[in-house]
């Protein structure tokens, strides 16, 4: 066990041999049953999950999000949108369901060449189902509402 300004190594939990002692041997198995029952459950528990993480996700939406959703509510560009819904297993920030068009507000945790690349999985998997992108930057969204708001309305004449 490590701690701030020093270093010290925690024996109690670590039997001669080098094996986990007991109460550590149970939190390693309560984490591995926790694992395995959430791997198993059913698609409708874990639909049901992303249900109620997307709910908490609109009470607290960041800034940008909160800019553009005030352009996008009441169907304001002649489409109905929703909010923090469910798409293919993933949650989206904004959904025109009629129109089949993800609109995800970009921020700077999707820089990393990582994220990049589960993005582009995402879009793809979006694509496979029959939904087209809008990947906006935070940014912009926040500096040139009026750029955001034609591309979108570009996306959905298409």
């Amino acid at each position: 066990m490590r701690r701030a300004g020093a270093v010290r190594i925690d024996t109690a939990l670590t039997s001669a041999r080098g094996t986990p002692s007991a109460p550590e041997a149970s939190s390693a198995a309560r984490r591995k049953e926790k694992l395995m029952k959430a791997r198993s459950s059913s698609p409708s528990a874990q639909l049901a999950r992303q249900h109620g993480f997307a709910r908490a996700m609109r009470s607290e939406p960041t800034a940008s999000e909160r800019a553009l959703w005030a352009v996008l509510r009441s169907s304001r560009l002649g489409v109905g949108f929703r909010r923090q819904a469910v798409v293919a297993g993933h949650i989206v920030d904004f959904l025109a369901p009629s129109r089949r068009l993800v609109v995800e507000v970009d921020g700077g945790y999707h820089r990393s060449p990582a994220q990049r690349r589960a993005d582009a999985r995402r879009d793809r998997r979006f694509q496979c189902d029959g939904y087209r992108v809008v990947r906006v930057p935070a940014e912009l969204v926040l500096t040139n509402l009026a750029q955001v708001v034609a591309l979108v309305r570009s996306a959905l004449a298409r």
